[in-house]
């Protein structure tokens, strides 16, 4: 599958000065993994006595990202928990409150002018950091189908936007930058399919809209089941199967 990054773009330096390589191996998740190389920021991780700048830290919680392309160098990103959100470039004031306030969950802004003419960016707001996140709305990974049911156009074009989709049978799905998985959805598990030659891509463990009252509904529609027959029924037991990523962070010499 195509990703933002690529593995090898890891930069192992700087994970290794947050204590995240040990004995060549790269320590973490193959859902924080998977939304690094995605373009997406990890879930919230846990440091202990870090220094940065002579600073000695006892204990701090980040998210991580990347930074940069395929075609150049890629920094690693330090996402901590603010106090107050900073103001972000791309939205007005009464924008950013409406978002901080949950009213609304993400906007899309099209540059109309200069180089990036064209180019949409979207913001989001992370609860857990109480930042704002914004990406190029052209580098998400839109799937053709989620539980066998192929996106329309206009779906497909929502779900680059962060806007929610409605996929008919009741399901609801929104893409997130700022979920590690990289989804909302009224349902704990999808099936995901991006029709290459990776195989479906089963999440499960995913979070609900936190707009929402109601627990999220049972997954296991017809949809979801004749989904999940098509692929290898044991790829269901990884959270993030469908990135074939298992066994890939190992950082010896056979890379």
């Amino acid at each position: 599958m195509k990703t933002q990054f690529d593995y090898s773009q890891l930069p192992l330096e700087a994970l290794g000065q947050l204590g995240l390589i040990s004995r060549g191996k790269l320590r973490l998740s193959p859902v924080d993994i998977a939304a690094l190389l995605t373009g997406r920021r990890t879930n919230l991780l846990g440091f202990e006595n870090l220094k940065a700048e002579g600073i000695k830290i006892a204990h701090i919680q980040l998210r991580l990202s990347l930074k940069g392309s395929q075609d150049g160098p890629v920094s690693l990103m330090l996402h901590p928990i603010y106090k107050r959100p900073l103001p972000h470039p791309l939205l007005e004031p009464f924008e950013a409150d409406l978002m901080v306030d949950g009213d609304i969950d993400s906007l899309a802004k099209t540059f109309e002018k200069g180089e990036r003419k064209g180019q949409t960016m979207v913001v989001e707001f992370d609860r857990d950091t109480r930042s704002f996140v914004s990406y190029n709305a052209k580098d998400v990974l839109v799937p053709i189908s989620i539980n066998g049911i192929v996106l329309d156009r206009q779906q497909s074009e929502d779900y680059r936007n962060g806007v929610g989709i409605d996929l008919g049978d009741g399901t609801l799905v929104q893409y997130r930058a700022s979920e590690a998985i990289g989804l909302w959805a009224n349902r704990q598990a999808l099936v995901l399919s991006f029709g290459d030659a990776a195989s479906p891509m089963v999440l499960h463990g995913i979070g609900n809209f936190p707009s929402h009252q109601d627990p999220q509904l049972p997954h296991e529609t017809n949809a979801f089941l004749d989904a999940l027959a098509e692929t290898k029924a044991e790829s269901y037991t990884a959270q993030f199967s469908a990135l074939d990523i298992a066994g890939t962070y190992d950082l010896g010499p056979k890379r």
